[in-house]
């Protein structure tokens, strides 16, 4: 059991005041994001935990959370199944362009009979 005079918690976690805190803001900037929603939505997913600033105004992430949760990012193996492997798309023949599923309608006055 780890005890407060070696500078952990009962969880293994280093103390508050020892432990690096980011706001979602400076994890998204440094990720390269110009917003906080990539991280905001990962904390609402619970793929990153946050907790609320001493402050209470804000929500902050540990660095040991944080650099857990870029190592899961980098390396995620792809499922396991049992299914054939996917099939590539074939390439277009007709030159790219698309066809029309709806008929357009046309108002000619010539085609209606002169109404």
């Amino acid at each position: 059991m780890n005890s407060p005079a070696n500078g952990t918690t009962l969880h293994g976690r280093p103390r508050f005041s020892e432990e690096q805190w980011f706001s979602p803001m400076q994890i998204a900037r440094k990720l390269g994001y110009t917003t906080d929603k990539p991280v905001r939505k990962a904390i609402m997913r619970g793929e990153l935990r946050a907790i609320k600033a001493p402050c209470g105004r804000r929500l902050i992430v540990a660095e040991s959370d944080l650099l857990g949760w870029l190592d899961h990012l980098a390396y995620e193996p792809p499922p396991i199944s049992s299914k054939a492997p996917p099939v590539e798309p074939t390439a277009r023949i007709s030159g790219g362009r698309h066809r029309r599923r709806v008929p357009i309608l046309s108002y000619d006055a010539s085609r209606n009979g002169g109404r």
